[in-house]
């Protein structure tokens, strides 16, 4: 008898971005230390971040496609209304195509019938998510300019290397790995710190989504498997 199935990735991601921050707090604590355990951290906590933001974006392309489920399957708790006007809308190919915080600003437009506050915090920090999701998928090399003790110097980082530090110095601990001496970007921004908040951020702002629109979401009974250290 023929049948069907679909996978689903936005809690295979968290739990990824989750096993990788784990491994850079064993890097950085661990007393052993050579060129391959510096190569590993620097992984470790990339994916960690790249793992958050895709998180995100599976999360909400799931809620969307489930509305056109009869069922409605991730967002079964939404009046079947509202999971229309959703259907409907994504087969637009401009709304599939919003930048990721758009989606689910439209999502909860649609359910909870307001935006989100894009003033509070919790956007403010996923939206770095995703920015550094997307600086390391789309990565340039570049010069960048420091000072001895880590600085920036003139003149300023080619590339804007200087926004990262002046928007995410003091969010979460630094790289406990390299010195003060060493560049804010990538060197000390790049630790378990910076891992563990992206993952941190990420279920703040979803949690505080699916609350506000009444849906309990697929990852609440996988908490166990997303701890950080």
């Amino acid at each position: 008898m023929p049948a069907k199935s679909r996978s689903y990735f936005s809690v295979p991601y968290l739990c990824g971005a989750a096993m990788f921050s784990r491994e850079a707090f064993k890097n950085e604590t661990s007393s052993a230390t050579n060129d391959a355990s510096v190569l590993a951290h620097r992984a470790h906590v990339v994916l960690a971040i790249t793992s958050s933001a895709a998180a995100l974006e599976a999360m909400i392309n799931e809620a969307f496609v489930d509305a056109a489920e009869s069922d409605g399957g991730c967002i079964a708790a939404v009046s079947p209304q509202t999971r229309t006007k959703m259907a409907a809308l994504w087969e637009i190919p401009r709304t599939s195509h919003h930048a990721i915080l758009d989606k689910f600003n439209i999502a909860h437009l649609l359910i909870a019938g307001r935006v989100l506050e894009k003033s509070h915090h919790r956007w403010c920090r996923v939206l770095w998510v995703v920015r550094l999701r997307n600086d390391f998928v789309h990565f340039e090399p570049s010069w960048q300019h420091h000072d001895a003790s880590g600085g920036p110097a003139t003149p300023p980082p080619a590339k804007g290397y200087e926004k990262y530090e002046q928007g995410l110095k003091g969010l979460f601990d630094e790289n406990r790995m390299c010195g003060t001496g060493n560049p804010f970007y990538p060197d000390r921004m790049l630790g378990h710190g910076c891992a563990e908040w992206s993952l941190r951020s990420a279920l703040e702002f979803s949690d505080h989504f699916w609350k506000s629109i009444g849906v309990v979401p697929a990852y609440d009974s996988y908490r166990q498997f997303l701890t950080t250290r």
